[in-house]
């Protein structure tokens, strides 16, 4: 059975600790964990959470669909071995059915290629089942507020993986706009839409808008995906003033 233990001394994954802002209204979870012992003490574990509410706990892939219609849940904690070898299919079927929602992937190990084929298909983390409680809220959490999260011991051979080759990291921003550029340096930076609209001092629908731009010329599935390819190509941490 998993380590849910709560320790204090967890380390933090990617972009956490950046933002320990949550959103007013509680995030709503559905739980979808094969063996229900686990799933129970998920379930208990994440109910004690003030900003974090659980609408549904299920141990089988089948169902999953249809309580995700019908309780539109803002995260899904997937366990990896309800999907198995096709977890980047089931991944993409999920968010085709509910757009918005933040897969966490809950797994046994973080090889690093399966990460990065979940990541692809739009899941924005993962973390282990043998993991601390702090860590699980913490990708938790940081998935309510639109950012990726990974187990600090797979994050580099993950951010390799992601990284686009030296050969192809010259002028891989160039089809970005300046605001474009300005948006992928705030993600660099680890900040959410709220914080990057604050910074520009623009919209979070604008934010919505560019991120969908930079994913797309970027030729991206994932935030975390455009984050490592800005660091790759030596993004730097500046802004360009608002005239």
């Amino acid at each position: 059975m998993a380590r849910m233990d709560r320790v204090k001394d967890a380390g933090a994954g990617l972009g956490a600790g950046t933002d320990n802002r949550v959103p007013a209204r509680a995030g709503r979870v559905l739980v979808a964990v094969r063996q229900r012992a686990f799933a129970e003490a998920l379930v208990q574990l994440l109910s004690v959470e003030d900003d974090l509410d659980v609408v549904g706990c299920v141990d089988r892939s089948a169902p999953v669909m249809a309580l995700m219609r019908s309780t539109r849940p803002d995260l899904l904690l997937l366990d990896e071995q309800l999907a198995g070898a096709v977890l980047p299919d089931l991944v993409r079927d999920l968010l085709a059915v509910l757009a918005g929602v933040g897969i966490v992937v809950v797994a046994e190990r973080a090889r690093a290629e399966d990460v990065v084929l979940a990541l692809r298909a739009g899941a924005l983390a993962w973390v282990l089942k043998d993991g601390s409680s702090t860590e699980l809220v913490d990708a938790a959490r940081a998935v309510r507020l639109g950012r990726a999260w990974l187990p600090p011991t797979a994050l580099r051979e993950v951010l390799e993986l992601l990284l686009p080759r030296p050969e192809q990291q010259l002028g891989v921003l160039a089809p970005l706009t300046v605001r474009e550029r300005d948006v992928l340096t705030a993600m660099v930076d680890g900040l959410d839409q709220n914080a990057i609209a604050a910074r520009l001092l623009i919209s979070t629908n604008t934010v919505r808008t560019h991120r969908r731009n930079v994913l797309a010329k970027l030729a991206v599935h994932s935030s975390l995906e455009a984050v490592a390819v800005g660091r790759g190509a030596g993004l730097a941490a500046a802004v360009t003033p608002v005239h």
